[in-house]
């Protein structure tokens, strides 16, 4: 009965200071196993109380929402211009934006070298019966490679990297993992041209995207990506890489924001933010928003 209330006041997204109330009385980083399965816009989403972005799902009803209705809306701003959708999802954790996007794009291909969230992606797309998404247990880079991932701890299983900044829930475990340079992988595999693309990969932003950049650079899809702060034109810039100069010509870039679940786009500042739109300048205003940046 507790936990249904709680629900319920999880799903009022108007309600200021849900969280507060949710953490108090369910703390998400003291939850035992418990077993769940609730519907996922439709589709059936198997998950446990002690995974937070299960949590997430069964308290809020998804793990941050706005970036699943952007994601939603670009699909169909792309249908609406007769294009195909083939949604890549970079960094795909337990599947949380695959099983979601497999309802709006026609084809998903998600990328995860984790074998842990792996597995529990494989087995939520099985009990919810989808059969439009191909994965790949790889992680991106600019090179192919044996790389060393650092896997978390605790609840969060999402904050797993190659990077070099560890997050504090990082295991002292170091696991060999397959990294592939996109731009060979997608060719290799007779992959489709990339319609959106999704990426989070935990500060491993920059060789991921210099791997794929031929790709993109053709492709020219909009792009939900997770840039570390100054990583754009920053920091970055005196280590000799810019996350700007690896995207394609004449991009518009936002930042993406969320009030009361609905994701509202801005003028991107570089140190201000990690979650960005990338369009190419061709698709200004396809979505409310993106007239210009």
């Amino acid at each position: 009965m507790k936990r249904e209330i709680l629900r319920f006041v999880g799903h009022q997204h108007w309600l200021r200071g849900r969280d507060r109330v949710l953490r108090a009385f369910e703390d998400p980083d003291r939850q035992k196993p418990y077993a769940f399965t609730v519907d996922f816009f439709g589709r059936p989403y198997t998950g446990n109380m002690s995974n937070f972005i299960d949590w997430s799902v069964f308290y809020y009803g998804a793990f941050q929402g706005h970036e699943l209705k952007l994601l939603a809306a670009i699909a169909e701003g792309l249908h609406r211009k007769g294009r195909p959708v083939n949604f890549f999802d970079v960094g795909a954790n337990i599947g949380h934006h695959t099983l979601f996007m497999s309802a709006h794009a026609d084809r998903v291909f998600s990328f995860e070298p984790f074998s842990v969230v792996r597995d529990e992606m494989k087995r939520k797309l099985k009990h919810a019966a989808v059969d439009n998404v191909t994965i790949f247990p790889v992680a991106m880079g600019d090179a192919n490679e044996t790389g060393s991932f650092h896997p978390p701890t605790g609840a969060n299983q999402g904050t797993g990297t190659l990077g070099d900044a560890l997050p504090d829930n990082a295991s002292s475990e170091i696991l060999p993992v397959t990294v592939v340079r996109g731009d060979d992988f997608f060719g290799a595999n007779n992959l489709p041209p990339i319609s959106v693309l999704k990426m989070d990969v935990e500060g491993y932003e920059t060789k991921a995207l210099a791997g794929m950049r031929e790709t993109l650079w053709r492709d020219r899809p909009p792009m939900f990506v997770e840039i570390q702060r100054d990583q754009y034109t920053g920091a970055a810039a005196r280590q000799g890489t810019m996350v700007k100069d690896l995207l394609y010509p004449d991009h518009l870039i936002f930042e993406v924001a969320s009030s009361r679940g609905e994701y509202v786009l801005r003028r991107f500042l570089s140190g201000n933010t990690e979650e960005a739109l990338v369009i190419p300048a061709e698709l200004a205003g396809f979505i409310p928003g993106t007239a210009t940046a």
